[in-house]
């Protein structure tokens, strides 16, 4: 049996995936930003698909069944709970406050709501049978896509980001679900007003940064606080509490609803409460105030749920768990034998989810299995490859390795930063040595100069370690297996001398634990690096230009050569070089 999942099958959702399931199993995944260029690219995501079918050697009759995590939902759903005159005071405000601007607001989504004529569908139009297609509770999809991925038999769910809809078009902000023998069973969702994900964001956008884009950026500046307890408790009425066993919003909760709509955020009242915030304690403490009650909300749901079910497993998807610190804390204050984060855990990963649970609803042998390695996505063979490079040799020169592993660590322990490109390209928003950017490190100015020609990032955001997975307990504490990136750990003291430039201000780093059955080409390179300079880790980071989607073709790796964001090209075979 085949499943096809996508995120959404209309346009107008971010981070729009596709993924092909068959036998309980992904075989194909991908987000169509990987293809347009485009980041977050909300389109349907057909060039994903195409890439999927053909890699697969599949056509779309021979497609099973179509299944989206995502149903149509009127703006107005869950907005007057539990304060029906919320809303209103808010708009009434808004309105005074910014006429113009809410105008213009208001006939986008009552047209969006009311009087634009619905958004075709997009798998009718190409000849898809409506019944084929099957629409599932967002929270549910995103639960599947941890759960069957995780190799656990038995574990809790918990999904948690800033909306989705269930199959009725109402919507939530989370989901728990208990996960056993192939049967993900719903418990209870987070209601819409409690949104955690809403408020991190919108503390994001007080502090300058972009919605559904800055949220880590919030988790890095926080490291830089120097910590203020009456700042954190200014922040903590601005939010939801998790009290007595139920959410408890914050009045003004209607004002984060609009958090995508930077100018009105600004001009609500909880968004001038933010902004006096930020001026009066600096945006370091408001960002760790956020932080700190985030954690400490989230934990508190947590613990909940752990007590209620008995669980020693947890799953985890949704944005909200692309929170690194949170998932550190999470892991050192429950009493969790495993804990186990999906890879593409925002909204793209509900492709994945959606796909996996319609194959365990009409085949109920389906069984989780534990997912080794996230390159699933667009692959190009070496003669592939090499036309790529022949096509652009009047840019670039180039050579085939004999010795890929020892050239490589040789290069990085010369102080080269090296575009890594190799196999299938990753699913989900980490790079995870399929399309990487690496270096040495140890050097700290190799950072700065990633930083300032590659990525031009905020001062503030550090890069991650890639460890050999055997060495992982002498470089981190309460070493646990991390393949995919989701989880943060202290780094054991003394060690942070010898990769300054991979960890953060706070002395933890987010590492990548790399087995060499997992991805050997990349094993092999850092064990080579490990060979020449005795530190079994190299510095990660996402092989883009800033603003840019991470590469997924030959031709986008030599473009970011060709700008000079990386010194050399390893890619496939060879490696390749700018001409002078």
């Amino acid at each position: 049996m085949i499943i096809a999942g996508f995120t959404n099958i209309r346009d107008g959702h971010h981070d729009n995936s596709v993924t092909l399931v068959r036998d309980g199993r992904i075989i194909y995944a991908s987000t169509e930003e990987r293809f347009s260029r485009t980041k977050h690219d909300s389109s349907v995501p057909l060039q994903s698909l195409t890439d999927g079918l053909r890699r697969c050697g599949l056509t779309l009759a021979d497609i099973d069944y179509f299944a989206t995590g995502w149903t149509e939902a009127p703006f107005t759903s869950g907005l007057f709970e539990p304060y029906p005159i919320a809303p209103l005071l808010t708009g009434l405000n808004l309105f005074l406050r910014r006429p113009l601007e809410v105008l213009k607001y208001a006939r986008f989504r009552l047209g969006e709501n009311l009087f634009r004529a619905p958004r075709a569908n997009t798998l009718v139009e190409m000849g898809v049978a409506p019944e084929k297609i099957i629409r599932l509770d967002h929270y549910h999809a995103h639960a599947a896509s941890a759960y069957f991925t995780s190799g656990l038999e038995r574990a809790l769910a918990v999904c948690v980001d800033a909306m989705g809809t269930d199959t009725a078009g109402r919507l939530w902000s989370g989901g728990a679900y208990w996960c056993e023998d192939g049967r993900v069973t719903f418990l209870e969702h987070v209601p819409l007003h409690a949104s955690m994900g809403l408020f991190y964001s919108a503390v994001t956008v007080m502090l300058g940064f972009t919605f559904n884009d800055g949220e880590w950026k919030t988790m890095g500046l926080s490291a830089y606080a120097k910590g203020n307890d009456a700042c954190v408790e200014a922040v903590r009425r601005l939010a939801p509490r998790f009290e007595d066993g139920r959410w408890v919003t914050h009045p003004g909760w209607t004002d984060y609803r609009i958090v995508e709509n930077a100018p009105l955020l600004r001009a609500s009242a909880s968004g001038r409460a933010l902004a006096r915030l930020v001026e009066q304690y600096g945006k370091e403490e408001i960002a760790r105030a956020a932080q700190v009650v985030f954690e400490e909300e989230m934990l508190a749901y947590l613990r909940s749920l752990i007590e209620k079910t008995g669980a020693k497993s947890v799953v985890l998807a949704g944005g909200s768990f692309l929170n690194v610190k949170f998932n550190k804390l999470l892991r050192e204050e429950l009493n969790l034998e495993h804990v186990f984060v999906h890879p593409h855990a925002g909204d793209g990963g509900i492709a994945a989810g959606s796909a996996l649970l319609v194959h365990a609803q009409k085949d109920p042998s389906t069984r989780p299995y534990r997912l080794q390695n996230a390159a699933l996505g667009a692959s190009f063979s070496t003669e592939e490859i090499e036309v790529v490079l022949q096509n652009r040799s009047t840019e670039i020169s180039y050579e085939r390795l004999d010795d890929r592993p020892g050239y490589t660590a040789s290069a990085l322990a010369s102080g080269k930063v090296i575009g890594w490109f190799q196999g299938a390209a990753e699913w989900g928003p980490r790079a995870l040595g399929q399309r990487s950017v690496i270096a040495d490190p140890r050097s700290l100015d190799t950072k700065e100069r990633i930083n300032s020609t590659l990525k031009n990032r905020d001062w503030f955001m550090p890069f991650a370690p890639a460890v050999m997975f055997e060495h992982t307990a002498e470089y981190f504490e309460r070493a646990y297996e991390s393949p995919f990136m989701t989880l943060a750990f202290d780094v054991v003291p003394g060690q942070e001398a010898k990769i300054p430039a991979a960890i953060h201000i706070d002395n933890t780093a987010r590492p990548q634990t790399v087995r060499r059955e997992q991805n050997a080409p990349y094993y092999e390179v850092i064990e080579a690096f490990y060979k020449l300079t005795g530190v079994p880790v190299v510095l990660n980071t996402s092989f883009n230009r800033h603003g840019l989607p991470i590469v997924n073709s030959p031709d986008d790796a030599v473009d970011h050569l060709i700008w000079s964001c990386v010194d050399e090209l390893v890619i496939g075979d060879f490696v390749a070089r700018r001409r002078a």
